[in-house]
């Protein structure tokens, strides 16, 4: 499926070849989109859960940051004011959600990968997805 992803950036359709690709809508792959397409470099961004921060999601209600928020942020996007020195589970996945939506490449969720491949010297570079959504967790 093709389409805008919010930004006026064009999504990629399934199937269609793009430069690179970030496997995880966690953090570090929040982060590596945001900073990809700052570059201007055309990338899909793959998660296999069906929300953006899948991990914090799996965590206990009452866990917060061990670093403060000033150390824990990511490119372009300080906490918003008002968050506790140390941010709670729920204000890190607020975080991340409005992190993706406004810096990153809009995910395609339910997208599992199984092996990426980087070809050499004329080789070809590829992910192999598995074939339908992601099982819950």
């Amino acid at each position: 499926m093709s389409g805008r992803d919010g930004h006026g950036a064009k999504s990629t359709a399934v199937g269609e070849r793009v430069p690179a690709a970030v496997v995880g809508a966690g953090p570090a792959g929040l982060a590596v989109s945001a900073s990809l397409r700052r570059l201007g470099v055309r990338h899909v961004l793959l998660e296999r859960d069906r929300a953006v921060a899948s991990s914090w999601r799996g965590h206990y209600d009452r866990l917060h940051l061990h670093t403060d928020r000033r150390r824990s942020t990511l490119p372009g996007a300080p906490f918003p004011p008002g968050t506790p020195r140390y941010p709670s589970r729920d204000q890190v996945i607020a975080y991340l959600e409005r992190y993706a939506a406004e810096h990153a490449a809009a995910p395609r969720l339910g997208e599992e990968v199984r092996s990426a491949r980087r070809g050499g010297l004329g080789g070809r570079d590829g992910a192999e997805r598995a074939a339908g959504a992601a099982p819950g967790r």
